[in-house]
């Protein structure tokens, strides 16, 4: 009966779709009733998944800083952990871990029994190591510790508290929405969901529970090779963020997202505001709460953050380790950003939300909800409200592609896009269905399809450089030349950011229109001059990850081939003039290693030359504040003076040179 449904279902199918899109707008009827179904579901399963989520942080949190004050309590104890046996081939973390699953009872997987009772009598010998192993297993309020995997070799005691907390107490914050899930989505109702509306919505369905469930997105891929392959990638993630400031900035953007058109509209919200003490008050609150912090420290922003976080706690490849720990603590500006503008849009949201609490009554006019029942359920309406509206790889928020090896190909750098294509779909679906208030409707399809697309995309690509203040350049012809430029290139990113948010079939399809499109704009410079190469890249930019190692290697290539003049003349100089100014075989060297490696020296260059430019006087006012807020050089029109100096000199030198010869060559004739 199913065959065939759902199969022409392009603008967000159901494998782009998040958990609430497959549930709440699949399956509610219109009107009343439809806002009757919406609120089973919300209740049955939403509200109880969200609300073990947030068990689960604050339980993060509260190991976090347990495990912190053991360090503190057994001094010395991380080197000797790090340190290897007598028998050299495991490391005392090791030993400690044998030691907790041996008393569990568990069979260790890829050890022999005689190095199982080794390991056991080392820590037995050491009063050091037992008392740190008893304490560790204490904190955790658990008989057992957690069930070893066929890789725990290349994992630590960092792995296995995540894992503890974030796998296996995870089925009891979640148990409701476990039970609610298994009883709506029984084997009978997942046929007539199949026979109703197709196997992709029941596919969907069927992964994201498990997604939910185990908490993983990383539902493939548990091979070495497809982890070393999808750990690369991922890391081209971290190279590409790394001390982003310009990303920071923009991530400030999404402190309008909890604005509504109810209890925090916008003269609710201002009035918050006004209130300073308060709305500080709440804001530290937000800020430093289990939330934020789990926010910040395990990178759940996006998927490929996530996973560097994890391939960061801990390997028995160093190396890789290491990078990852490094790109890790990269991602630092960003994050700080994003939590800045959770606790600030979220802190006049959880003032009006506790008041509209608190004013609530019974049929006899008593109040519902004390205090700190009002804060409870305003603090989870918040947490929801910033799931839904900020970037998030919370599971129930990811779509089934997302998931897929495809989607982490293609679909990089595009959870924002696609949670907002989401939110604009269930706006329109609601106002089409006559469910909920238009008016909200309307405001989010709105402000979510083209107000803050065009507010981020003005100041990525630097449309406010139109403005006085910005150009030293006298050439009027140039300066609407690179006007129009930027402005179709904000049109551009508008109208690739929507497409692309409906999911892989959308990125498939800009990535043909724009391929398309450079192959044009190459063939109308004619044959001499067309450079192909720039085709290639654009088609390779299906997937972010490889197109931007693919741009960062003909960068290399390109830096060569326009500043041969000025590596001729300063070859590995740090400074000319007496100012920082790196010799391009810096750059040179950064690209490759970001390309190859995930090294983000590229990064670090653009970052130290950025404070140089901001430093320096003969750039405009204007010029100087939008380098300190993290744009680059380019965006500001603030040419490199110095390389720009020795190309002309060497440019009129070689004129100059040329007219010789050719009056040289008429005197012999």
């Amino acid at each position: 009966m199913g065959k065939g449904k759902g199969r022409f279902k392009v603008f967000i199918s159901p494998s782009a779709e998040d958990f609430r899109g497959l549930t709440q707008y699949v399956f509610a009827g219109k009107g009343e009733q439809g806002e009757a179904d919406q609120k089973f579901f919300e209740e049955a399963l939403m509200d109880p998944y969200f609300k073990g989520v947030s068990a689960i942080e604050a339980a993060n949190v509260e190991m976090k800083t347990e495990l912190k004050a053991l360090y503190k309590k057994f001094k010395g104890i991380k080197k000797k952990l790090k340190k290897n046996t007598e028998n050299k081939n495991f490391t005392n973390d090791q030993a400690v871990r044998v030691y907790l699953w041996t008393k569990a009872g568990y069979k260790i997987p890829g050890i022999s029994k005689q190095e199982q009772k080794t390991l056991n009598e080392t820590v037995k010998a050491d009063e050091e190591l037992l008392r740190f192993a008893e304490s560790l297993l204490i904190s955790t309020k658990k008989e057992k510790w957690g069930k070893p995997n066929q890789y725990w070799d290349t994992q630590t005691l960092l792995n296995d508290i995540q894992t503890l907390t974030e796998k296996i107490n995870r089925k009891e914050y979640i148990k409701e929405f476990i039970q609610n899930a298994e009883l709506i989505f029984s084997e009978q109702n997942l046929n007539k969901i199949e026979a109703s509306f197709g196997a992709s919505t029941r596919n969907a369905i069927e992964d994201s529970l498990y997604a939910m469930r185990t908490g993983s997105n990383r539902t493939v891929g548990q091979n070495q090779i497809d982890n070393k392959w999808m750990n690369w990638l991922n890391n081209s993630i971290g190279s590409i963020m790394f001390f982003n400031r310009k990303s920071a900035l923009l991530q400030t953007l999404s402190t309008m997202n909890f604005i509504n058109w109810h209890d925090n509209n916008p003269a609710k919200a201002a009035l918050a505001f006004a209130n300073q003490p308060q709305f500080w008050k709440d804001f530290v609150f937000l800020f430093n709460s289990p939330k934020l912090k789990e926010r910040r420290g395990g990178l759940k922003s996006d998927i490929q953050e996530a996973e560097i976080a994890n391939a960061a706690r801990g390997s028995k490849n160093k190396a890789s380790a290491t990078l990852a720990y490094l790109l890790k603590i990269g991602f630092t500006p960003t994050q700080i950003a994003d939590s800045f503008a959770i606790a600030a849009g979220g802190a006049t949201f959880y003032r009006n939300r506790i008041n509209t609490y608190l004013k609530e009554v019974n049929a006899d006019g008593e109040k519902i909800y004390t205090k700190k029942q009002a804060e409870e359920k305003a603090f989870l309406d918040f947490s929801k409200t910033s799931d839904i509206s900020q970037q998030s790889g919370d599971p129930a928020l990811v779509s089934q592609q997302q998931r897929s090896i495809a989607g982490r190909l293609i679909l990089a750098f595009q959870n924002y896009p696609m949670q907002s294509a989401r939110i604009q779909k269930k706006s329109a679906q609601d106002l089409l269905n006559r469910r909920g208030d238009p008016k909200e409707h309307l405001s989010k399809i709105l402000y979510y399809g083209a107000i803050q697309s065009l507010l981020f995309n003005t100041l990525s690509n630097g449309l406010f450089t139109l403005f006085p203040g910005f150009d030293n350049e006298d050439d009027e012809e140039k300066i609407k030349k690179d006007s129009e430029k930027r402005i179709n290139k904000a049109m551009k990113g508008m109208l690739d950011s929507a497409i692309r948010g409906t999911g892989i079939y959308g990125a498939v399809g800009t990535n043909i229109k724009n391929t398309y499109k450079m192959y044009v704009k190459q063939e109308e410079r004619g044959s001499f001059k067309a450079d192909h190469a720039y085709t290639l890249l654009e088609a390779l930019n299906l997937s972010p990850q490889i197109g931007s190692k693919a741009a960062d290697f003909y960068s290399a290539i390109q830096t060569r081939r326009f500043n041969k003049k000025v590596i001729e003349k300063h070859p590995w100089s740090i400074t000319i003039d007496g100012k920082f100014n790196p010799s391009p075989n810096y750059d040179i060297a950064g690209s490759l290693a970001s390309s190859f490696f995930n090294l983000p020296l590229d990064r670090m260059l653009v970052e130290a030359k950025g404070v140089a430019e901001m430093l320096d006087k003969r750039n405009t006012q204007m010029q100087r504040l939008f380098l300190a807020l993290g744009f680059r050089a380019w965006d500001v029109n603030a040419p490199n003076e110095e390389f720009k100096l020795i190309k002309e000199k060497r440019k009129s030198g070689g004129l100059k040179i040329k007219k010789i010869k050719v009056k040289q060559t008429i005197k012999v004739k």
